[in-house]
């Protein structure tokens, strides 16, 4: 007799709350009839002719025949009452392959083409729509992972009902969790056939896992049609997607059935073959399983009721404890939660302190990747491992247990790479397969911000300036209890030496990160931590970042949007965070390359406006400021925009290899009226009505707030004509591209004020334009207007009034002198200020003083004319 698994028929019976699914399997001689029933929890008006419900019960009867399929594994799959169509039978083959992964590993089957479900050709997909209720069931499985949904559902404001499978018997854990929730909830009921235990046992069957994911989502879907819910929610994690080993050329995964493959392919299946009205998809796909744990870990009326352990839930024994404490699960729970769990609290819930039991050492080492392949059991990845383990190291509790120790002696020296680890393993990604509607929920999860892990420790903020004196008001209203200091240059010259008597550092801008010697993060990052990404728009370039990150605060102000401007031309992020705002709060952040230098995020909106050299004693390298710009962009997500000016080669290569959506500035808008002057001011408006239609702000606002908008301070400001002549501030012009910028937005330049700190820039092409202008009065300050008076002095076509000084009183007394009426004087001096002047607010305040000053005191003396 050759052997065949058969599905046979289903049947509802007269009492409407039973299922019956009946299947035969032929094994040798033997002939096996199997009988499962799924009860449902209240009776229900069915018609038995509904094609929809009919296709329903098929994909239960499919599914639920795995775990007597299994025994024997046999090639002949027959269909009694009813056939199915190729695409039914491609979506079954694949699941019936690559969920039983680990199954076929684990009883060395070969499994190519073991599986091929047979279809009817003549069998059109055709699906159906039906109308549902706007609301949605949520998979309660007692774990900590169904948990946090339904949290972040019901703070949404979301209808939601509990949806439980109990097999074989009741399941106390997910009666509590249910209670704990408060929610109502739909429990089925599955009854396996008792032969399939007896058979179980007989040495020529088969056991293992049944990818037992792809059964709930079946029910689901069948609860939903029936019980008039349009969404099944369940709580996978991107986590899943990671294999365990390899086995015939694939990767085996234990968590196939929860993976985002599995889940858009029943998706698909679904859409295409059932309906398009019923929505399967998991909320926590974006998460990893350590974000998860952060989240949980608020949670703290659930810590006591709880299970993540299988053993709660075996059909063949029974356990009143929560936790075995000796399995994969119990290991790998107890690891991530401690990372933010107090240690008497976590002790508490597992009942010991997991990390000294010298039986699980092995698993720790399985679960961080070093011994063997990552366990058959639904835990993360060994990099989540590693990132829970050195956070629990900062945190300092557990560091005479045997495993912390193992890993700070073992494993940590071995990770060179532990801070983008942390990025990747801390960050949300996006998920396609979660509908619109859900993405609102999920967006308001905020990563994990480090400051969580760091209650009663020693935190040091290292530099207290504008965002140093911020950070410590942030730190101080948000997590009262971190013991917090400062350490400034002001302070100490050996502000830097304090730092090893604390635990963590928040650095500010300031600070090269070279100087840091112990783990640290920014407030940039914090700031990033308590907002969504998809709040925040970031603009960044080498010059015009200001007067675009400005532009864009007005014109999404004037249409009426909750926005707010932050970074270098606002508040510092922090503190705009102790203010109020919501959701809906528009975050614009100006991001300068010191900012962005240790970035560990990325806005949902990049805008970059410009980018040439710039900053070198901090990065050290052109390339290293390129790349500190370039962070922006590296941790965007498919849905982020990056917004670029294609005037630059550089940026137009970055988009080459943007992960999300790349947008040059919009080239057919051009404002009628604007007191902005110059082409890149011209560019600096594309750039932001490019953002602005990314929220559909027409044109016509866009245009009108354009024309109301100031130029900001010592941006080409006209100070107003004194004696005849005009003088522009370009105090911000500290780069030789930027002036030569200024130089082609004015008209006729009869002084020009150059020179300041010496950073190696390269004055060649400035200087030509200046001599090509033949600009007849020129000022030079210390220390670079030597090395452009070497420039000068090589072009023999070129002979201008000299004055070199670095008194901003006689260089303005000399332009009153020498410029004639009718030209303009400009301080763009295409160096930074600090050779002679705090910074570029003071150098552009004392032109402007002068000016002023003089233009008064000598208001009879005539100039050349």
């Amino acid at each position: 007799m050759d052997s065949s698994f058969t599905f046979e028929r289903y049947e509802i019976d007269e009492n409407k709350k039973d299922i019956r699914f009946f299947y035969t399997l032929k094994h040798l001689d033997k002939i096996y009839n199997f009988q499962e029933v799924i009860s449902l929890p209240s009776i229900v008006e069915i018609d038995e002719v509904d094609g929809m419900f009919q296709k329903i019960l098929q994909s239960a009867h499919i599914a639920l025949g795995m775990s007597y399929w299994k025994l024997f594994c046999p090639k002949k799959i027959l269909f009694f009452t009813y056939s199915i169509s190729p695409t039914q039978a491609e979506f079954w083959t694949k699941v019936f392959t690559k969920g039983f992964g680990e199954f076929y590993f684990k009883n060395s089957i070969h499994f190519e083409g073991l599986v091929h479900f047979p279809s009817d050709a003549s069998i059109q997909d055709i699906p159906q729509s039906v109308e549902l209720k706007d609301r949605s069931l949520v998979g309660i499985g007692g774990g900590k992972d169904s948990i946090v949904s339904a949290r972040l559902l019901q703070k949404a404001n979301l209808e939601i009902t509990g949806f439980i499978v109990e097999t074989q018997k009741d399941y106390q854990v997910t009666d509590h969790v249910g209670d704990a929730l408060h929610i109502d909830t739909i429990s089925l009921k599955r009854n396996i056939d008792p032969q399939l235990f007896d058979l179980k046992a007989l040495p020529e069957s088969f056991n293992g896992h049944v990818p037992i994911s792809v059964i709930y989502a079946c029910l689901g879907i069948l609860s939903g049609y029936l019980y008039d819910y349009t969404n099944i929610i369940v709580s996978n994690e991107r986590s899943s997607d990671e294999g365990n080993i390899e086995y015939l050329g694939v990767l085996i995964n234990h968590q196939w059935s929860k993976s985002s493959e599995f889940e858009k392919l029943f998706q698909n299946y679904v859409k295409n073959t059932i309906t398009p009205d019923l929505h399967y998809f998991s909320l926590l796909r974006p998460l990893s399983e350590l974000q998860i744990a952060r989240i949980f870990s608020r949670e703290k009326e659930f810590l006591h009721i709880f299970s993540s352990c299988n053993r709660n839930f075996s059909i063949e024994k029974s356990t009143s404890r929560l936790w075995c404490r000796a399995c994969p699960k119990c290991a790998f729970a107890f690891l991530i939660l401690s990372a933010y769990l107090e240690k008497a609290e976590i002790q508490k819930i597992f009942g010991e302190n997991l990390f000294d039991s010298k039986e699980l050492q092995p698993l720790f080492k399985q679960l961080l990747g070093e011994e063997g392949h990552k366990p058959f059991e639904c835990v993360g990845t060994p990099e989540e491992a590693k990132v829970a383990f050195s956070i629990i190291h900062e945190r300092g509790e557990f560091e005479d247990s045997i495993a912390v120790k193992s890993f700070v002696q073992n494993t940590l020296p071995s990770i060179h790479n532990l801070k983008e680890m942390k990025d990747e393993v801390l960050s949300s990604k996006h998920s396609e397969t979660i509908p619109k509607k859900f993405q609102s929920v999920i967006s308001q999860i905020q990563n994990v911000c480090i400051l969580d892990t760091f209650k009663g420790k020693k935190v040091l903020i290292l530099g207290y300036g504008k965002e140093g004196k911020a950070s410590e008001i942030f730190i101080q209203a948000r997590y009262p209890d971190i013991i917090l200091a400062t350490a400034d240059k002001s302070q100490s010259e050996n502000y830097l030496d304090v730092q090893n008597e604390y635990d963590f550092v928040i650095k500010t801008p300031g600070i090269p990160k070279g100087l840091v010697t112990k783990p640290y993060t920014t407030a940039t990052n914090i700031f990033f931590e308590n907002v969504h990404k998809h709040q925040v728009i970031g603009v960044t370039g080498s010059k015009g970042k200001s007067t675009t990150a400005s532009l864009i605060f007005h014109i999404l102000k004037d249409a009426g949007k909750d926005v707010r401007l932050v970074g270098n031309i606002g508040s510092p992020g922090l503190e705009a965070l102790l203010q109020p705002y919501s959701q809906n709060t528009i975050f614009i952040y100006e991001l300068s390359s010191y900012q962005l230098d240790d970035i560990s995020y990325s806005p949902h909106i990049s805008v970059v406006v410009s980018l040439f050299p710039e900053h070198i004693p901090y990065h050290e390298t052109i390339q290293k400021y390129f790349e500190a710009k370039h962070n922006i962009i590296q941790k965007a997500d498919a849905d982020d925009i990056y917004i670029y000016n294609e005037k630059f080669e550089i940026l137009k290569s970055w988009a080459d290899t943007f992960s999300g959506i790349s947008l040059p500035y919009e080239n057919d808008f051009t404002p009628s009226r604007s007191k902005l002057i110059g082409t890149h001011n011209q560019d600096n408006m594309r750039a932001a009505v490019t953002v602005a239609r990314q929220f559909g702000i027409p044109d016509s606002i866009c245009e009108k707030s354009i024309s109301s908008f100031e130029p900001l301070p010592h941006r080409l400001e006209n100070i107003g004509e004194f004696h005849g002549i005009t003088f522009y501030d370009d105090a911000i012009s500290t780069a030789p591209e930027s002036t030569i910028e200024a130089l082609n937005s004015l008209g006729t330049i009869g002084t020009l004020f150059l020179g300041g700190e010496n950073r190696g820039y390269d004055f060649q092409l400035l200087i030509e334009k200046v001599a090509q202008n033949q600009i007849p009065n020129i000022v030079l300050f210390p220390d670079s207007g030597l090395a452009m008076r070497k420039i000068i002095n090589s072009i023999s076509s070129y002979n201008p009034n000299i004055l070199t000084t670095s008194d901003m009183g006689e260089a303005v007394q000399f332009a009153f002198k020498h410029t004639k009426k009718g030209s303009i004087c400009l301080l763009s001096t295409a160096s930074p200020s600090y050779s002679v002047w705090k910074d570029f607010i003071e150098k552009g305040t004392l032109f402007q003083n002068f000016v002023k000053q003089y233009a008064k005191k000598n208001a009879g003396e005539k100039t050349e004319s």
